[in-house]
């Protein structure tokens, strides 16, 4: 324990409150933190969760080692096998774990006391260890997404309920829907959006099994790409071949176009808490944060971000209060929030 003594410090900030990111004070969105990995170890990618507030970062080492950090500093580590997945609930680290043989572990990390509960051990017995890809967790229950290594099985879910002794497999059900071509990657779930291809596209509740919203964008083309802000309320995305940003409103059906794109490539799009900035991460290419007023279509290139060895950010999130604008590299992660003058 000796190293992780020496990394912790241990002296725990309060966390901080920071502005939601909106089209008044975007223009003001700035990088205002870097965790260079150089100094924390070897890494492979730029991985990385993202507290609700954007007080708080979890990196994955080369080395099994799970760092948990505040402000850039380190408060907290612990070491397991390999990481798939995890996610902060509220003081604690909810990770997805599995070990040599393929034993799946859900892991709760309390950092401020150095405390690592195991929560839940699923074996998969006879057959072959499925490949954790996704958590997440509610009031009610942690759930993991699995892909399935077996084709003569459909891909699942695990739903844990808190202290249950066993968890439940529960369908994937955007698999049974015919009409769903495409699932938009990096939606935050429980949410997911799929659309067919000729542009229905729906917004579902992944741990319900049920479609919240469904709407024809009217262009006959499927929606590829994009997200949704945390509320759910609207869809940020582009076509296929990156001509147009539009904006869908879940409610009312309007699907607009917000602004021409002329072919410029992002895999990074984000939409702020109220709907009204839509910002890209690496756009055409260039290591660039772009927004987008939603009222008037206008864009702002407000800054480079940290640079990548690779052609995009290995990981990129909005926190869910819309604050915290993160990037990750494989030379580290870059937080951005408004900073006023």
């Amino acid at each position: 324990m000796v190293w992780l003594l020496l990394l912790m410090g241990w002296a725990m900030l309060a966390p901080a409150h920071y502005l939601p990111i909106d089209a008044d004070n975007v223009t003001y969105l700035r990088p205002v933190l870097q965790v260079e990995f150089a100094r924390l170890g070897a890494f492979r990618s730029g991985w990385f969760a993202l507290s609700a507030d954007g007080n708080y970062l979890a990196v994955a080492s080369t080395d099994g080692r799970v760092l948990v950090l505040q402000e850039g500093e380190v408060v907290g580590a612990y070491q397991r096998g390999t990481l798939h997945d995890a996610v902060f609930d509220g003081e604690r680290l909810l990770a997805v774990h599995s070990d040599a043989d393929g034993t799946l572990e859900l892991l709760a990390y309390d950092w401020q006391h150095d405390a690592l509960d195991l929560l839940y051990r699923h074996d998969f017995a006879d057959t072959v260890p499925d490949l954790p890809i996704a958590l997440w967790a509610d009031a009610q229950a942690v759930y993991v997404e699995m892909l399935s290594r077996d084709f003569s099985r459909s891909d699942y879910l695990l739903r844990w309920t808190w202290n249950a002794e066993n968890a439940e497999v529960l369908p994937y059900v955007i698999a049974t829907d015919p009409d769903a071509v495409v699932r938009v990657g990096r939606v935050p779930l429980p949410y997911v959006v799929t659309s067919s291809v000729d542009g229905v596209v729906k917004l579902w509740d992944l741990a319900q099994g049920v479609t919240l919203a469904e709407v024809d964008n009217r262009l006959g083309i499927a929606a590829t790409f994009g997200n949704i802000n945390a509320a759910a309320t609207h869809f940020a995305w582009r076509d296929n071949f990156s001509e147009q940003l539009y904006l869908l409103d879940w409610e009312t059906g309007e699907n607009r176009v917000l602004a021409p794109l002329g072919g410029a490539y992002a895999q990074w799009y984000f939409l702020s808490a109220d709907a009204d900035v839509v910002l890209a991460v690496n756009l055409d290419g260039q290591p660039v944060v772009v927004a987008w007023a939603v009222k008037t279509g206008e864009k702002r290139v407000l800054g480079q971000h940290l640079a990548c060895s690779r052609p995009q950010p290995d990981h990129a999130r909005l926190s869910a209060d819309g604050s915290t604008l993160a990037i990750g590299c494989d030379s580290g992660v870059q937080l951005w929030r408004i900073v006023l003058p």
